[in-house]
């Protein structure tokens, strides 16, 4: 399996305060991004690449001592989504991938997991406790967070809308996605006849995918997660008491 981290972007509601590249940001010792790629080194036989664009020679130059890592450069990140840099990887490479953010901090264990539980479908872990951790980061549920449900066998049915019921929402989209080799081609067709060059967000995409009939597991995860979207989430993250053991799990 193939570890695909998009790291092309600015992250332009944080980057005044810290002028670097999103996924350069250091909360202790080492970056979000570094962190993210010692996990997956940790997972045997997993290949990784790192999407890049802006100033790309910041990202390149903060991973010189990290072998064998493929660099991807999307020359369009200033026009496009992170779904672009995502169908970039998907052209390039003939192998199952994991897609991940690179501005979110989770377990590096859950790429055995998605390992022992991938089939010829794409599969999205999902975060069960996810009101915990948006009180947590003192964001509105209905103005920030979006919908997600599936069916009894696990099978996503709605994604990425408002939500109008949180009772509803079964848990929340973790910015990971694993797309096997053999929808490469397909995925790739409906994006270059709909969506070429075109902003769409990622959640976007996947409920479109669902109305070409394409099956999405979703796989619960109930380990350590969290998202640094603004400087807010950077300060909750470095002052709150309540991270401790994330901090102790994850390095910095």
């Amino acid at each position: 399996m193939r570890v695909i981290f998009l790291a092309a972007g600015k992250g332009e509601r944080i980057f005044k305060h810290f002028n670097i590249n999103k996924p350069l940001i250091k909360i202790g010792n080492k970056s979000l991004l570094e962190n993210l790629i010692i996990g997956a080194k940790n997972n045997k036989e997993t290949k990784i690449s790192v999407v890049i664009g802006y100033k790309k020679k910041n990202i390149l130059t903060a991973l010189k001592d990290y072998k064998k890592i493929d660099f991807i450069t999307n020359k369009k990140f200033n026009t496009t989504d992170m779904v672009h840099s995502l169908m970039m990887g998907l052209k390039k490479y003939d192998d199952d991938i994991l897609f991940s953010y690179s501005d979110i901090i989770y377990d590096g264990n859950i790429l055995k997991t998605i390992k022992k539980n991938v089939n010829k479908d794409i599969v999205i872990p999902y975060l069960k406790n996810w009101e915990k951790i948006w009180k947590i980061r003192k964001k509105s549920i209905y103005a920030d967070a979006e919908t997600f449900s599936y069916d009894k066998n696990k099978y996503l049915n709605e994604i990425g809308r408002k939500i109008k019921d949180k009772n509803k929402v079964k848990g929340q989209f973790m910015g990971l996605i694993f797309i096997p080799k053999n929808l490469k081609k397909k995925i790739l067709k409906i994006y270059q006849n709909n969506f070429d060059n075109k902003k769409i967000q990622t959640t976007q995409f996947l409920q479109y995918l669902l109305s070409e009939q394409f099956k999405i597991k979703c796989l619960e995860y109930k380990g350590d997660w969290y998202e640094i979207d603004d400087y807010k989430d950077y300060k909750f993250f470095i002052e709150n008491d309540v991270f401790k053991r994330i901090k102790k799990n994850f390095r910095f």
